[in-house]
């Protein structure tokens, strides 16, 4: 195109004209040559004798709403049986993993893959971060190919002097319509790496800390969740939990169909040891009765001596009376002998006991007696 070659051109890309989600990231001519300026999004060149055709790179860029990029899937543990409330120490561990054939990008999501539950936090939830998405995005970006709005060629000035094959200024119509010629390239969406459903598995792993004897029989429910990401075409996206089911039950068996669930709730059973019968304690042996201490043998009451039987006393016997000799009276003359006195009679013998007259007073009763008979003499005198 001898009336254009060598006449200067630029080709700029306004932001305004972008589709939502889209930026300017490059630009090249075929055939090669000119300067791009990210800066003002400008892209300048000279004419060759060959048409020019500028391509602008643009690439497409998705977020989430800030208040939609987190999901999160509660859990919960409750125990049944013997016992219903935690023991201090005891706690349970769960696991969030992709379903087989899922999204290859879902190992990504979840903050973290295990769970553990105890007396103090008996509830929690696992938290899948959609953010983590976009850097997926970003690296498998695709590019769109958009038609600038202005490619005006700017005239150039004739060359000194004039020499020949300078080429002759051109007017702006027939560089527009000779020259840049943009091209418009449809490629599919940046995010096509990131769209689609996500699916996840939580299951019950472990538990510890049980008190001892106590039997717990695991939960072998399997909870599934259903995150569904969507670009809207206009570098917004959004994530749903579509679905949230339960595929088995607490025995491992498969429900069909499955059943909704608003929270991976685990229930375990804990069987606990019957309280050990306590041995009864051996009845002492009772201590063998001491054979009573022989009584002492009574004292013999001593017999009382046997009264001895009183012996009588015996009578005075009263001194022989002198026989009266006769004798002679105050005149000379004899005097017959006086008549014989008659024997006193004895007085009577009283029985004496040991109890009743004592031995003195016998005594005294013979020395009157025996006084008596002396005063009688001497009277008969």
């Amino acid at each position: 195109m001898p009336d254009v070659q060598g006449l200067a051109y630029s080709v700029t890309e306004p932001a305004a004209a972008l589709p939502l989600g889209f930026t300017l990231t490059g630009a090249a001519a075929e055939p090669a040559g000119g300067t791009f300026t990210a800066a003002d999004a400008r892209f300048s060149g000279a004419m060759g004798s060959d048409p020019v055709t500028v391509t602008f790179t643009n690439t497409y860029t998705a977020a989430f709403d800030p208040a939609g990029a987190r999901i999160e899937l509660p859990v919960a543990k409750e125990l049944t049986g013997d016992r219903t409330g935690w023991a201090e120490g005891e706690s349970y561990t769960f696991r969030i993993a992709p379903a087989p054939g899922t999204n290859p990008n879902a190992a990504r999501l979840p903050v973290q893959d295990t769970l553990t539950l105890s007396a103090a936090r008996p509830a929690g939830a696992f938290t899948l971060d959609l953010s983590r998405l976009l850097d997926t995005a970003r690296a498998q970006a695709a590019s769109h190919a958009a038609t600038p709005e202005s490619a005006q060629p700017e005239p150039q000035a004739q060359q000194p002097g004039g020499s020949a094959g300078a080429a002759a200024p051109a007017t702006p119509e027939s560089a527009t319509a000779e020259t840049a010629r943009a091209r418009r390239q449809p490629q599919p969406a940046a995010t096509g790496a990131i769209t689609g459903v996500y699916t996840y598995r939580i299951t019950e792993q472990s538990g510890t800390g049980a008190p001892a004897g106590d039997t717990v029989t695991l939960d072998a429910t399997v909870y599934e969740a259903q995150i569904t990401v969507t670009d809207d075409g206009a570098g917004g996206l959004a994530a749903e939990l579509t679905a949230f089911t339960r595929l088995r039950d607490a025995q491992g068996n498969t429900l069909t169909p499955p059943q909704d669930a608003v929270q991976a709730l685990f229930v375990n059973t804990v069987a606990s040891a019957p309280a050990p019968t306590p041995s009864p304690r051996p009845t002492a042996t009772p201590q063998p009765t001491a054979a009573p201490a022989p009584s002492a043998a009574p004292v013999p009451t001593a017999t009382a001596a046997p009264t001895a039987a009183p012996t009588p006393a015996r009578p005075a016997t009263p001194a022989p009376t002198a026989n009266p000799v006769a004798g002679v009276d105050a005149g000379g003359a004899p005097t017959a002998a006086p008549a014989a006195s008659p024997a006193p009679t004895p007085a009577p013998a009283v029985p004496q006991t040991a109890d009743a007259f004592p031995l003195t007073l016998l005594g005294a009763g013979a020395a009157l007696g025996a006084l008596g008979l002396a005063l009688l003499r001497k009277h008969r005198r």
